[in-house]
C-alpha cells in the first residue's frame, strides 16, 4: 500500500523506533469533528484531525479515497507528482505530530507545513531514484516554481503557506546542491534527519 511505503519511509529516514499502525488511523470520509482541530490541504484532498483531552490525543488522517487509488493502480511517475506530494503531505503532518507528541513538545501549523515542503521532495527524491536511478532536474521545479496557491486561502493561511515553501525551498535546494547531485546517500541521510530534530526557529536560523 502507498501509504505504508511513505510511512515506512519516512521512519526509517527519521526515527526507526517512531512505530505506529497507520491503518487504524486513516479515516475513510472527510467529516468536520467539532472537538477536533483539522490541518486541511488547500484542495480538501487530505487533513489531520487533533483531538485533546486531558493527557490524551486523539488523530484521525483523511486522505481522498480516489486518489489512493491512482497511485495503488499507477507505477510512479511525473504525471502523478501532484497525488503523491498530497498523500506524503499527510503523513508527514501524521508522524511529526507524533513524534513532538513524544517528545513532550507542541508544533505550530507553520513547523508542521515547512517539514512537510520538505519531505514531499525527500521521498518524491528517493522514489526516482528507486525507479530511475536518479532525480529529475524538474523535480525541484515542479515543487518549488512550477504551482499556484489556491485562491481559496484566506490570508493568514496563505502567508503560512508561503513561509513554509520559502524555507523548504532554501532548504531542499541546498540539499541538491550538497548531497543529491551527484547523489551521496550519507550526507542526505544525515542532513535530512537532522533538519526533522530540529524545532521550527532553528530550522528557520539554520537557514537564514
Amino acid at each position: 500500500m502507498i501509504l505504508e511505503k511513505i510511512h515506512d519511509s519516512l521512519i526509517f529516514l527519521y526515527d526507526p523506533s517512531l512505530t505506529l499502525p497507520l491503518q487504524e488511523y486513516l479515516l475513510p470520509y472527510l467529516t468536520r469533528h467539532s472537538n477536533a482541530q483539522a490541518i486541511f490541504h488547500p484542495s480538501q484532498r487530505e487533513a489531520l484531525f487533533i483531538s485533546e483531552s486531558d493527557d490524551q490525543v486523539d488523530l484521525g488522517l483523511y486522505i481522498n479515497q480516489h486518489l489512493l487509488q491512482t497511485l495503488e493502480n499507477q507505477p510512479f511517475s511525473l504525471q502523478h507528482l501532484d497525488a503523491y506530494a498530497c498523500a506524503i503531505e499527510g503523513v508527514s503532518h501524521f508522524l511529526y505530530v507524533v513524534d513532538r507528541g513524544n517528545l513532550g513538545k507542541q508544533c505550530s501549523q507553520l513547523e508542521l507545513e515547512l517539514q512537510a515542503e520538505v519531505d514531499k521532495f525527500i521521498l518524491l527524491c528517493l522514489f526516482s531514484f528507486e525507479t530511475w536511478g536518479q532525480v529529475p532536474p524538474k523535480m525541484f521545479r515542479y515543487l518549488f516554481h512550477d504551482f499556484h496557491f489556491s485562491p481559496l486561502l484566506k490570508k493568514e493561511e496563505r502567508e503560512r503557506y508561503e513561509t513554509a515553501h520559502y524555507f523548504g525551498r532554501k532548504f531542499c535546494k541546498h540539499l541538491c546542491d550538497e548531497t543529491i547531485y551527484p547523489f551521496k546517500p550519507s550526507a542526505f541521510l544525515e542532513k535530512t534527519s537532522t533538519f526533522w530534530k530540529l524545532n521550527l526557529q532553528e530550522k528557520i536560523c539554520s537557514l537564514m
